[in-house]
């Protein structure tokens, strides 16, 4: 058997973390004479991978095979054509010795919008008889209008009903993998069979020892870190849907105890300017914050988290949530956020996340209402365009209310 990994790029962060973590989890039980081969189909970009890791897993032979068409679409670089990525996907693993019918194409957010040409390019693949396991971490559908109106408008602009055809195929060749119950629930009930639809949770690795606090913490005050105030660290790339006002928020909050700090900033162009809007607010009101932390040249990640004296999560979606489980690895107390649709199982599991909130109360007096109701009316609009729905009114907004203020907060 011979396994192709596909995905954007190999970039530090959550998707190629778990690629590594499956790669180290096949070495662990692969115990024939013949190492496995793994090809690595990615764009080029490899921004943090361990370059190491081939050295650290001998019983497994990876091949790496850029290929340019893998990568985000950008207004600049648009996708190619599908028949051509099928075509440079199948070229590539025939140049590094994977024969169709011995090969398995493992897929990674296949759907998700990042690049247009792939669900079409993989359903060619599919018709040439290679096999896929097609693995969701995350939908277009959630929370991700815009990737989901670039793709209507890509694969399927005069027929929005065919999307879900063109984005999930069915055939006895295609398996589907998903992360938590949720998922597979989804898609069961969308028509997925179930012995073609598989739980696959995102494999969670115990760190090393972490370095020892005081000198970690030392050595940060060159950036910034007051070495006398508590430090809460948000390790994340800080994408929308992570939520870095949230963040900022808390910063604001406890700017006399304690500074807040981000790891990595987004790569996506399209993610940029909200980045640096919170960044510029930040600065502008000289709050206790520091950012890009896991890119200092003399910092490891390890040591980023040896120096907080807790992880910090504001995210709004999660596909796994591996924050809720690999905090407690690290040896650092978890505050912030729940997801309960991400962390009910993990409870259900054991774990105990006691320093979660689910809702962060703003009283109504702090704001002006009137603004308020109409850029909520105006954000669900936009969402519902995008997506394809109806739009709602006044009207609407005011039967919703009562579900969004308590008590005098929201």
């Amino acid at each position: 058997m011979q396994i192709a990994i596909v995905h954007y790029h190999l970039n530090r962060g959550g998707v190629a973390r778990v690629i590594e973590n499956h790669l180290r989890a096949l070495a662990a039980i692969w115990h024939y004479p013949r190492p496995l081969d793994v090809a690595l189909l990615f764009c080029g970009d490899k921004q943090g991978w361990p370059e190491r890791l081939q050295e650290e897993l001998p019983n497994v032979r990876l091949h790496e095979c850029p290929l340019s068409g893998l990568a985000y679409d950008t207004p600049e670089r648009p996708a190619p054509p599908a028949a051509q990525l099928a075509d440079d996907i199948e070229t590539a693993l025939r140049r590094t010795g994977f024969s169709p019918g011995s090969t398995l194409l493992h897929v990674h957010n296949h759907n998700l919008g990042k690049n247009a040409a792939l669900p079409l390019a993989l359903r060619e693949l599919a018709h040439r008889g290679l096999r896929l396991l097609l693995q969701i971490h995350d939908f277009a559908e959630d929370f991700r209008p815009a990737n989901y109106a670039y793709l209507l408008q890509r694969l399927a602009p005069d027929s929005p009903d065919a999307l879900p055809c063109l984005l999930y195929p069915q055939a006895s060749h295609i398996h589907y993998a998903v992360l938590n119950g949720r998922d597979h629930a989804i898609l069961s009930e969308a028509g997925v069979a179930d012995e073609h639809l598989h739980a696959l949770p995102n494999p969670v690795t115990v760190p090393g020892q972490l370095p020892a606090r005081e000198p970690v913490r030392k050595r940060l005050a060159a950036v910034g870190l007051d070495p006398s105030r508590r430090f809460f660290v948000y390790p994340v790339r800080a994408i929308r849907r992570k939520n870095l006002g949230e963040a900022v928020l808390w910063a604001a909050l406890l700017r006399d105890t304690a500074q807040v700090g981000n790891t990595l900033p987004p790569l996506n162009p399209v993610e940029l300017p909200q980045y640096q809007q919170w960044r510029r607010l930040g600065l502008a009101l000289k709050l206790p914050l520091l950012f890009e932390l896991g890119q200092l040249q003399d910092v490891t990640f390890p040591e980023v988290i040896a120096a907080a004296d807790a992880v910090l999560t504001t995210s709004v979606a999660e596909g796994f949530g591996m924050v809720f489980l690999e905090t407690w690895l690290m040896g650092r107390p978890l505050v912030g956020r729940d997801l309960p649709e991400i962390t009910a199982e993990f409870r259900d599991s054991g774990i105990q996340l006691n320093g979660l909130y689910d809702r962060l109360q703003i009283p109504l007096e702090l704001i002006d209402v009137d603004r308020f109701r109409q850029d909520l009316l105006d954000a669900y609009n936009l969402a519902a365009l995008e997506y394809g729905r109806e739009l709602l009114g006044p009207d609407d907004l005011d039967a919703a209310m009562p579900r969004l203020v308590r008590d005098g907060c929201v």
